[in-house]
């Protein structure tokens, strides 16, 4: 049997409509209208819902928000409603849903205060503990079993990589251990406070504790701690910084939250663009280019002042 296009659009529109819906779209349009089809909305609103997205899609996408409601005949509240469905349809339905108790991060270190101080705690417990077998320990010992030369000389050998890899393992437990306590040292206001980063790079660290900066990246990468702040990655306390008109270098981590949250104070109908954010940074003692802005907007996921233009 031959299986046509018309068939398998047939087929595939069905499979659109199974749970989770959406699943298996070829594109967005494809997958929030299938959401719609099968979600429980006024059916006035769904069928205008539809009608947006299936053939007004790039005035939806850019917000042209005066072309919608001219087209459509409605009014800004009718627009408003519509606008607020399609925003809560998932665009990525086939990725599933995560408890809290599924995604969650270990931390490798945790950070406690202790009368006025900073308890640092390497997260290992849950490790064994390395160490050599006895019965080894008796073969290679003067008074232990008879046994060939060349088995004796096999089980030294052996035993000598043993506690080589177990000192190896000791001494990066302390490198660990080191690393961490150097960043709370040069970043200790954010741990007495939970803000306010100061600059600091790989080689900030490499230098104090006396290893490469090589070193310092495998032992920052994928680790993290846990602190009176939350769970943090060891990367979001490296940070170049920015300086300011009075001379004192600022860490662009402030000055990326300093973005976020002017983004978030503005005017949603008249949102500010990469300029303006740059011209308020710069009253405010900031020395920053609209480029340097553009760049940390994008870091922070927002996107440009059209795309946050609210109805």
């Amino acid at each position: 049997m031959t299986l046509t296009i018309q068939k398998a659009e047939q087929i595939l529109h069905k499979i659109l409509l199974l749970e989770p819906a959406g699943i298996a779209a070829r594109n967005l349009q494809e997958c929030l209208i299938a959401q719609l089809r099968t979600g429980k909305y006024p059916s006035s609103i769904k069928e205008l819902a539809i009608r947006i997205l299936s053939t007004m899609f790039e005035d939806f996408k850019l917000k042209r928000f005066d072309n919608l409601e001219k087209n459509l005949n409605i009014s800004r509240e009718t627009l408003k409603k519509i606008i607020e469905i399609i925003q809560h349809l998932n665009p990525k339905p086939g990725e599933g849903e995560f408890s809290s108790h599924e995604n969650y991060v270990t931390p490798d270190f945790i950070v406690e205060k202790d009368n006025g101080d900073f308890l640092i705690t390497l997260n290992d417990r849950n490790i064994p503990p390395l160490r050599i077998n006895n019965a080894y320990k008796e073969l290679v010992s003067p008074k232990g079993k008879k046994v060939s030369s060349e088995t004796k000389d096999f089980v030294k050998k052996k035993f000598e990589a043993a506690k080589w890899f177990i000192a190896s393992i000791h001494q990066r437990r302390e490198t660990l251990m080191k690393v961490m306590r150097t960043i709370v040292e040069k970043q200790r206001q954010w741990f007495e406070e939970g803000e306010t980063l100061k600059p600091m790079i790989y080689k900030d660290i490499s230098e104090i504790v006396g290893v490469d900066i090589s070193t310092i990246s495998r032992v920052v990468n994928s680790k993290y701690v846990q602190t009176e702040f939350g769970v943090h990655s060891l990367r979001y306390y490296f940070t170049s910084g920015l300086e300011s008109e009075t001379g004192e270098d600022i860490s662009n981590q402030v000055v990326k939250q300093r973005v976020k949250d002017i983004i978030t104070a503005e005017n949603p109908q008249d949102p500010l663009n990469d300029d303006k954010i740059a011209d308020i940074l710069k009253q405010e003692g900031i020395r920053i280019a609209r480029r340097t802005v553009a760049k940390y907007r994008e870091q922070l996921g927002l996107p440009i002042a059209r795309m946050r233009r609210k109805v």
